[in-house]
């Protein structure tokens, strides 16, 4: 049986992070949004029409805090994610149907 082993760092790794974000309906993510705080700063990412949105966040070396959080909106049927870690892997996805809160990324290095 295959089974999926998670390496979840135990300090933020830097360097960039890309986000993709999708709707299958192309109307935008109906008020949803991943927010990425970094060190207390918190920017939020989403689509407000369309079908798709890539975004890069780069997290600078010395970061202490790195959180990543979905925030449901409306229709999450449509909704999907994707997040790729500065290792140039798939680390995370998710949706149809997003789950709702913290994103646990599993980055290994």
């Amino acid at each position: 049986y295959p089974l999926g082993i998670k390496c979840v760092p135990t300090a933020p790794v830097p360097g960039d992070y890309v986000i993709e974000i999708n709707d299958s309906f192309w109307d935008g993510w109906d008020g949803a949004f991943i927010t990425v705080t970094i060190d207390g700063v918190a920017t939020e990412y989403t689509i407000e029409d369309g079908s798709s949105g890539k975004f890069t966040v780069t997290v600078p070396d010395g970061t202490t805090e790195l959180l990543f959080e979905y925030t449901a909106g409306s229709f999450e049927g449509e909704h999907t994610y994707e997040i790729q870690g500065p290792t140039g892997e798939l680390d995370v996805e998710d949706g149809p149907s997003p789950t709702a809160g913290e994103i646990t990324l599993s980055i290994c290095i």
